[in-house]
């Protein structure tokens, strides 16, 4: 995990999710501790996934949740106003909910079939990812079955930016600066 990490960071991935949902707490916590440690001199912000407890205590930059997480609100309360805090929607009605939330952008997808998540939600159509784009108040972050290929349409449909995991998934860095080409970042 280290090693990936240092290669996303050696090629200029500043902001990245740490998610590893199958770890013991534990065992989530020393890793998302060393993976801050690392990033601390590129200066990049690193936010935990589905726990805030764990983001706080690790010293995360914030924290990204789902549907069936801590709610929004109570992130807000435990973490402060200065953490960065993401929430996941799959709908226009629940991007639309998100924005009256305490939150600093949302995840919106599947935006194209998923392979990641296996209880993942119905893919997004292009119509109704342009609805919550032109009506959203929050930055939009793609999510579900983002490819190399996939990502300069996204951000032609008006996302802010994409969320991988498969992806990236082998020669991390390499992938990440192609990407970035390729969506003139």
């Amino acid at each position: 995990m280290l090693t990936w990490c240092r290669e996303l960071l050696d090629a200029g991935c500043l902001f990245f999710q740490h998610r590893r949902k199958k770890l013991p707490s534990g065992a989530r916590l020393a890793e998302l501790e060393k993976i801050i440690r690392l990033a601390e001199p590129y200066g990049a912000k690193i936010i935990a996934n589905d726990r805030p407890d764990l983001g706080l205590y690790a010293g995360a930059a914030g924290v990204h949740l789902g549907q069936e997480d801590l709610p929004p609100e109570a992130a807000r309360r435990l973490l402060g106003r200065d953490c960065i805090i993401g929430f996941s929607t799959h709908s226009f009605s629940l991007a639309r909910l998100a924005g009256e939330l305490p939150v600093n952008y949302i995840a919106l997808g599947p935006v194209f079939p998923t392979k990641s998540k296996s209880d993942a939600s119905p893919v997004l159509s292009e119509e109704e990812q342009a609805r919550v784009l032109a009506a959203a108040t929050l930055p939009v972050v793609a999510i579900g079955g983002i490819t190399i290929e996939r990502a300069p349409i996204l951000w032609q449909r008006g996302f802010a930016s994409v969320a991988a995991i498969a992806a990236f998934a082998e020669k991390p860095g390499e992938v990440y600066k192609q990407m970035m080409r390729l969506t003139g970042g």
